[in-house]
């Protein structure tokens, strides 16, 4: 007597180039499905998460936001920055997470890099930068927000009380700041004008291109990839799509993870 598969899936656009298949089939042996869902539009990806019988979604760009009509519920962390991505079906309802927070902290911890009472400026003031901006202001960081439109930066700072920037202004003076966390998706824009020096330490939202890790090799800085932060987040989201742990060592045996 064959059990019906728990199915999953990964909601955004673009997303045909992304690990997550990989590294969801790696946590769990294959034992699930997994699967990518192209969308622009929250209605879409919710019309296919009950047209596939999913329990679980992670959603990406520019879908962290758009979601949040259609959630019952939501964490602490998604409903203080707004943004969501993870989904559960939880007792026929959909319930909102924001697991970002974690993997942000947890690809800092894992570097070895403190927070606590050091100069952070976190570039980008979406999703992925507010949540960047809570794990650092729930390390106890003195943060600054920076983003191309300065209302947004002003609004997000507002969050976490934090200073807010503009752009220019933080990759200017970036050198005067302990750690830097990059959201924006333009890394190469961002690495034209950013000044490094040794003992900084600088996270990458992008684990698919890497221009900031020349810069920050060639200045001994510490270099973050993407990954990392896509590691720390994905352990929680798979822990609520399941209830099981994850086998991490499996996930870490992954091309993405050879540095």
């Amino acid at each position: 007597m064959s059990s019906v598969v728990k199915r999953f899936g990964l909601a955004g656009m673009p997303v045909s180039q992304s690990k997550s298949p990989a590294l969801f089939h790696a946590a769990y042996h294959g034992k699930y499905k997994y699967e990518l869902f192209p969308a622009t539009m929250a209605a879409e990806a919710m019309r296919l998460f009950h047209a596939h019988g999913l329990l679980g979604m992670n959603v990406t760009m520019p879908l962290k936001e758009q979601v949040l009509p259609f959630m019952a519920s939501l964490s602490e962390d998604a409903a203080l920055l707004q943004a969501v991505n993870t989904v559960v079906l939880q007792q026929d309802a959909l319930r909102g997470y924001n697991t970002d927070v974690q993997g942000v902290a947890g690809a800092l911890a894992e570097a070895g890099v403190t927070v606590g009472g050091r100069r952070c400026v976190v570039l980008g003031a979406g999703g992925a930068g507010r949540a960047a901006a809570c794990a650092l202001a729930h390390a106890g960081a003195t943060l600054a927000i920076a983003n191309r439109t300065t209302n947004r930066a002003e609004a997000a700072a507002q969050l976490f009380r934090a200073t807010a920037l503009s752009l220019t202004d933080a990759l200017q003076h970036s050198d005067g700041f302990d750690v830097i966390i990059n959201t924006l998706p333009a890394a190469a824009d961002v690495a034209a004008h950013l000044h490094l020096k040794s003992q900084q330490a600088v996270l990458d939202a992008d684990y698919a291109n890497k221009p900031l890790q020349a810069l920050c090799r060639n200045a001994g800085a510490t270099y973050i990839d993407g990954s990392r932060w896509l590691l720390h987040q994905a352990i929680p989201a798979y822990r609520l799509f399941t209830g099981e742990e994850p086998d991490v060592k499996k996930m870490l045996n992954l091309e993405i993870f050879e540095s």
